[in-house]
């Protein structure tokens, strides 16, 4: 009777303690975690695979599309890493990591000569971003993108836009972008704080 007792006992604890747990798949944001961890120690392969998987599972995650295209960016597939940045700044700019987006996008496309789509976010990372620091590594941040901006304007010959960036970094500068010598200002001013910055 009292062996009987005993199954019965551990039979209620089994059936309660397999009632209690519960199956749980990962979601999109689960193994974005999980990429952003393998990222944040240098490894951009596993990290790639992590983001792919979250994109996977949910395709609207803002954030899966923001790792995929850092890990492919630092691993020399800018032509991609654009494409993918492009993909998540569709989604719109109410998700958290939205200004990470642009600012992959601008190093990703003025890496390929997307000057053009790169100079045509200048108002929006001015309007997002103009305070962003990548959270991942701090070194990156606002400057650095500005600047590239601020290339891309200067290399489709929209030298006013330039100047303003750069006007945003050094607001004592000035050049008469009118003149060929003022241009060449411009030019040097971006080279400089490129070496300063980036």
């Amino acid at each position: 009777m009292r062996k009987l007792f005993t199954i019965i006992s551990l039979f209620i604890i089994v059936v309660s303690l397999s009632n209690c747990r519960k199956d749980y798949a990962p979601t999109g944001p689960d193994y974005t975690d999980y990429g952003w961890t393998f990222y944040e120690d240098g490894n951009h392969e596993d990290a790639r695979t992590w983001f792919r998987e979250s994109l996977d599972t949910d395709s609207s995650y803002a954030d899966g599309y923001n790792g995929l295209g850092w890990a492919l960016g630092y691993m020399d597939s800018m032509g991609t890493a654009f494409e993918i940045f492009g993909l998540g700044i569709a989604i719109g700019d109410s998700t958290d990591c939205y200004p990470d987006l642009l600012a992959g996008y601008v190093f990703s496309g003025h890496a390929i000569a997307e000057y053009d789509s790169v100079a045509a976010l200048a108002d929006e990372f001015i309007e997002h971003g103009s305070n962003w620091v990548f959270a991942q590594d701090e070194s990156v941040n606002y400057q650095d993108v500005m600047i590239l901006i601020s290339a891309s304007c200067f290399s489709i010959a929209d030298y006013e836009k330039s100047l303003e960036l750069v006007q945003i970094l050094e607001t004592d500068f000035t050049a008469d972008i009118e003149t060929s010598g003022g241009k060449s200002e411009l030019s040097l001013k971006i080279e400089e704080l490129s070496i300063k910055y980036l």
